[in-house]
């Protein structure tokens, strides 16, 4: 079986040995996702987003344990994955997310980061938050004080330029799921969950810089 370390693969003499590794791995972070998804607002209500939910946890922990391995960047992967969908489903459901969770990912992006990227990061995600927040005064709050926060976090995480090319591919895809959304039911409601798409364009961000 190929595991990718940064760019180059290693191949592992015997399955069995790294499906010793990769098996408790998936499921420490299904359990983790398990346990963070029954505290989101309106657990009983949403049973297939949940499954959905869990399952994303399952795919994302292997496609990281693939970039990282059994590496610090592994497990600040999965946390912020956890707080990602934990932000997405709450979100998705009742348009909030509480203020902790953007604490939290600010805090992930403390871990495993040198000094000086540490700098550049803290940059990224206050140039982030001062231009989110002039545009949400701008636009009259139409930009949510919560997207702001998450936005600022994600950005400290990520970094330049990668976190600049997660925003990106998140906003535009929050455009697309707008667009499609409104065509197919044709909803009066003209509020739109932008922190799933922007968790997918950041967490494509992160995975990518991990390669």
């Amino acid at each position: 079986m190929i595991r990718f370390q940064g760019i180059r693969p290693i191949i592992f003499s015997s399955v069995d040995t790294e499906l010793l590794i990769f098996l408790p791995i998936v499921l420490a972070s299904v359990l983790l996702a398990w346990i963070t998804i029954r505290r989101t607002p309106e657990y009983e209500k949403g049973r297939k987003l949940n499954v959905i939910s869990i399952s994303v946890m399952a795919v994302l922990s292997f496609g990281m344990y693939l970039i990282f391995g059994v590496s610090v960047g592994l497990l600040k992967g999965i946390l912020l994955t956890d707080a990602y969908l934990f932000a997405s489903v709450s979100d998705f459901r009742i348009r909030k997310v509480p203020d902790w969770v953007s604490i939290v990912v600010a805090a992930l992006g403390l871990i495993s980061v040198s000094g000086s990227n540490l700098l550049w990061n803290a940059v990224a995600g206050a140039a982030a938050f001062g231009f989110f927040f002039l545009a949400a005064i701008i636009s009259k709050n139409k930009i949510g004080g919560a997207d702001v926060k998450f936005i600022a976090a994600s950005m400290f995480v990520c970094g330049f330029p990668e976190g600049l090319a997660g925003l990106i591919l998140g906003l535009l895809l929050s455009v697309v799921g707008t667009l499609i959304r409104n065509k197919k039911t044709k909803s009066k409601d003209k509020t739109m969950p932008m922190i799933p798409y922007l968790s997918v364009g950041f967490l494509t961000a992160f995975m990518i810089g991990g390669i």
